[in-house]
């Protein structure tokens, strides 16, 4: 074995025991939600093709490895299915930090899986048609000459096109998004393919350098980092910013000389929400609270002309900073709309209902606090009028 072909079996493991360290401590913590547990996959599916790239290069430049035909397509197989498995992961993982729902069915995740099932077959059967790779015995070297087939192109262009997919569409979000930790989730959706597929290029040229597996590397380690950060800012149900995240927001726009003073905050705290704990369930609550932190984002997507700032306050209270008296009515009339429509549709025993407080922010009210105090007095005010009218 070259000095080359021994570093490069070394590097490569390295690089599987950092990346099994991640999956140690994404399994280990709390948080079981899809999105982390699919990027945990995608890591151990990342880990599994490093290590059968190790043989590969093994049985295409070690003599010992010579004329092992059988065994150099099933390498093959076993690596092109770990490959394929990663790309899907990471687009589904993808999916998820974005709440689509295009493919949360298992139906329309096995539709997706289609060109990823075409490969598998055609690398399962390369042996005989030679479509990916072709393998001859070289008797001048002796060791197997491996050689590249008409279709391996294919193979790398599916396994592209999901990440890529998952980058575009990204990307494009973004530019509809205003609220900073969703932006940067966007962004890093957008970025994280563009590493290890950049390597993989260079990879295919230098079959013998260590350049992928340290490309896998740095790309899991920025994603884990920036899903640790994340969690300081954002509220772990709802994922919507959480009340650290308001302050420092709410201080950056008072700051903020552009706004001119015409800043708004609205304030929502639902109706009836313990017995909705009491009698279904915390579980039910939960679920109560994310599809109003649904409703919330949906509301305010839908504006094309401002700003706007969501958050979870704390318990079943929820905020929104908007920066005009036309956006704040609109918004207020959208969710309110919405919940009806919820109400009317879901099937759920109970109804989401929510009073609502708002305030202008004005130089008197001095910091966010006495901002806060103004909104909060006036959703009271609101919840007194929904009693008596027996909403609340």
């Amino acid at each position: 074995m070259s000095t080359s072909i021994g570093y490069f079996a070394m590097a490569n493991l390295m690089c599987v025991v950092m990346l099994f360290l991640f999956v140690i401590s994404i399994i280990r913590g709390t948080d079981k939600q899809e999105s982390r547990m699919l990027f945990a996959y995608n890591i151990i599916a990342l880990s599994i093709g490093i290590i059968f790239s190790i043989f590969y290069v093994l049985l295409d430049k070690t003599p010992v490895f010579a004329y092992m035909e059988p065994l150099i397509h099933i390498v093959f197989f076993c690596w092109t299915a770990s490959i394929m498995a990663a790309s899907i992961l990471w687009f589904l993982y993808s999916e998820s930090l974005q709440k689509s729902e295009m493919f949360n069915t298992k139906k329309r995740r096995l539709l997706l899986c289609i060109p990823v099932f075409f490969i598998l077959a055609v690398a399962l059967t390369t042996s005989e048609t030679k479509l990916f790779i072709n393998v001859t015995a070289n008797k001048t070297v002796q060791y197997s000459q491996i050689e590249s087939g008409p279709f391996l192109i294919l193979l790398f262009i599916v396994a592209y096109a999901y990440p890529i997919g998952s980058s575009v569409k990204a990307l494009v979000n973004s530019v509809e998004v205003e609220n900073p930790n969703d932006k940067r989730m966007l962004y890093l959706c957008a970025i994280y393919p563009v590493i290890p597929l950049g390597a993989g290029i260079f990879q295919f040229i230098y079959m013998d350098m260590p350049i992928w597996c340290f490309a896998c590397v740095v790309g899991v380690l920025i994603t884990f980092v920036s899903a640790q950060s994340g969690k300081i800012s954002n509220d772990p149900l709802t994922h919507l910013n959480n009340r650290n995240e308001l302050n420092n927001y709410a201080i950056r726009s008072i700051k903020d000389k552009e706004i001119n003073g015409d800043l708004w905050l609205i304030l929502f705290d639902l109706d009836k929400f313990k017995p909705i704990n009491d009698i279904y369930g915390h579980v039910e609550g939960d679920k109560a609270l994310i599809k109003v932190a649904d409703i919330l984002r949906a509301s305010c997507k839908s504006s094309q002309m401002h700003r706007n700032f969501i958050a979870r306050y704390g318990g079943d209270e929820f905020v929104i900073i908007t920066s005009a008296e036309a956006e704040r009515n609109r918004i207020i009339d959208e969710v309110r709309r919405l919940m009806d429509e919820e109400n009317e549709t879901s099937g759920k025993p109970y109804k989401i209902l929510s009073s609502v407080g708002y305030a202008k922010y004005e130089a008197h009210m001095g910091n966010f606090a006495g901002w806060m105090k103004v909104a909060d007095e006036r959703m009271y005010a609101d919840k007194e009028e929904r009693k008596k009218a027996g909403i609340a």
